[in-house]
């Protein structure tokens, strides 16, 4: 009994406590601060809203949506097809589109005399 009593004793007598005084984070004049800027940047998302094709002259338009959560840009790649293969692609870069902001694309295609169907990508 007196052995588990002087184990007590020399658990609580090594035992350490730290409490934080209001004073321990005051800086005085000449110190620096150590607080560093941080920058968190919200990704930008995409969103195909309209698409839509006119012939001759070949020319796609259409309409993309920012559903993230940061300001960012798209390139929009339009490709116009004959019989399944690529007949001609251009690409526009729309920047600066905020969030929840639709912008307008309009893409002409040159040197395209026929195509039968096209498609949008978002990059």
């Amino acid at each position: 009994m007196l052995f588990a009593v002087l184990i007590l004793i020399a658990a609580c007598a090594k035992s350490v406590s730290v409490s934080e005084t209001p004073q321990s984070n005051e800086k005085t004049a000449g110190q620096e601060s150590q607080a560093k800027e941080v920058t968190v940047t919200l990704p930008a998302k995409f969103k195909l809203i309209q698409e839509t094709a006119t012939r001759n002259p070949a020319v796609v338009k259409g309409i993309v949506k920012n559903i993230g959560n940061g300001t960012g840009s798209v390139k929009v790649t339009a490709r116009v097809y004959y019989a399944k293969v690529v007949s001609g692609e251009e690409i526009q870069t729309i920047e600066n589109v905020a969030p929840g902001e639709e912008k307008s694309f309009s893409i002409q295609i040159e040197k395209v005399t026929q195509w039968t169907s096209f498609k949008v990508f978002l990059e």
